[in-house]
């Protein structure tokens, strides 16, 4: 149906914020606008806050993100980490309102030793308040997660993590250079649900180089008998600069693939899940609704998100933030039309379109456009039916941030004409 895949959220995000380009209004905002911001109180009820470890002990083939491995201990960069969780901390913003969720990326978070961790989660339960029904997450892998980090994580209320699995394949873990085999790995998870408190959600890339329909079952399969609180699937993104990227340009890797045999893995994976996995976004899958994935939730519903740590990015109110550096951050100004639009773009990516939304949120003459644009993807079947519901089956969620960006398209075309 589409030339080219749009893979994630992030590439609907660009192609929308290409079609809004023309409509936008402009402005331009410094670090004086956003410190601004911070010395009042928040107007968004809904706030979550992003904290990035640009650091890693193991680098993954397919990576050239931002993130280095990691040289040395990282005494220095809990410092620099805790310095900007106390002055943010200090802040109106922050004082007055509760967090609703704190997510730890990167990189790996539990790169930190034991010290360090009791350090800055110790500053976070100082300076931050949790609202009644707060998530935390951090994403780490099961190598350097011990038994007395998990201690941690449980003691200072982290109740989610994230594990950066990508495949039960011993073939695709050695290719994208995963520690331990298959075996091994399975063994960690065991120990770590024994031990950790809180929801376990992993990581599944499919797509990678000579990956067999075998493969892809058995990682559906086998993260169904964890059972895997959530599963985000991705296919494989070779970046430039990565050392798969490099192995494929000199040929010691083959890597063909089409729409079509990208789309065959993609529903062989779903289609051999566990019957207690439903849909929960357009690349993930929850069971018997353990996970919520508050955080992601919220920032499709345009959360204002605080970015700590070097390589964060969020948004507090209309302004932006990129921190590059502890020394040099920039800002971006997003206006309503935007927040809107992307607000709309995160309602799509659960992959059900509710009518009576659309028909709430825009003109009659659009709805009517909009209304024949779903039933024609309908008759394609892209979409079953349930009441006033059109819902997204196993191509439509393989093509849905393509179906987003063309449904919004068609939206703010007809709305700004």
């Amino acid at each position: 149906m589409y030339e080219k895949r749009l893979r994630s959220h992030h590439d609907s995000s660009a192609a929308l914020s290409g079609i809004l380009e023309k409509y936008t209004e402009k402005k331009e905002v410094n670090k004086k606008d956003f410190e601004e911001i911070m010395s009042r109180k928040g107007e968004n009820d809904k706030r979550v806050v992003y904290f990035h470890i640009p650091y890693c002990d193991t680098l993954c083939t397919f990576c050239n993100l931002n993130r280095e491995l990691l040289k040395g201990n990282m005494d220095g960069y809990a410092d620099y980490l805790i310095s900007e969780i106390e002055e943010y901390g200090n802040s109106a913003y922050v004082k007055s309102k509760p967090f609703d969720a704190f997510y730890f990326g990167g990189g790996t978070p539990t790169t930190f030793s034991e010290n360090n961790l009791k350090r800055i989660l110790g500053a976070i339960t100082d300076k931050y308040e949790y609202s009644d029904d707060y998530e935390f997450t951090f994403e780490t892998t099961v190598h350097n997660l011990t038994r007395e980090k998990i201690n941690i994580l449980n003691d200072f209320g982290v109740n989610r993590i994230s594990i950066g699995v990508q495949t039960f394949s011993d073939r695709g873990r050695k290719l994208l250079n995963r520690t331990f085999d298959s075996k091994e790995l399975l063994k960690k998870i065991n120990e770590i649900r024994k031990t950790f408190r809180g929801l376990i959600c992993i990581d599944i890339i499919y797509s990678y180089p000579g990956e067999t329909d075998e493969e892809v079952i058995n990682d559906a399969k086998t993260a169904g008998q964890i059972p895997a609180d959530s599963i985000s699937f991705y296919p494989l993104m070779i970046h430039n600069g990565s050392a798969l990227h490099k192995m494929i340009e000199e040929k010691r890797v083959i890597f063909e693939r089409t729409n079509e045999t990208e789309m065959k893995l993609h529903n062989l994976f779903l289609e051999n899940l566990d019957k207690n996995y439903n849909v929960l976004e357009l690349s993930k899958v929850k069971y018997k609704n353990n996970d919520r994935y508050r955080y992601i939730t919220l920032r499709y519903d345009n959360a204002d998100t605080l970015p700590v740590g070097i390589g964060s990015g969020g948004r507090i109110g209309n302004i932006g933030i990129y921190n590059m550096n502890p020394k040099m951050s920039f800002y971006s100004y997003t206006d309503e039309k935007s927040l809107f639009y992307n607000k709309v773009l995160g309602k799509m990516q659960y992959g059900i379109y509710d009518m009576k939304y659309f028909e709430n949120i825009m003109k009659e003459n659009t709805f009517e456009k909009f209304s024949e644009k779903i039933n024609n993807l309908y008759s394609e079947g892209f979409f079953y039916k349930y009441e006033e519901k059109y819902i997204l089956n196993g191509e439509g969620i393989f093509w849905g941030n393509n179906i987003a960006v063309d449904l919004l398209g068609l939206i703010i075309e007809s709305e700004f004409k």
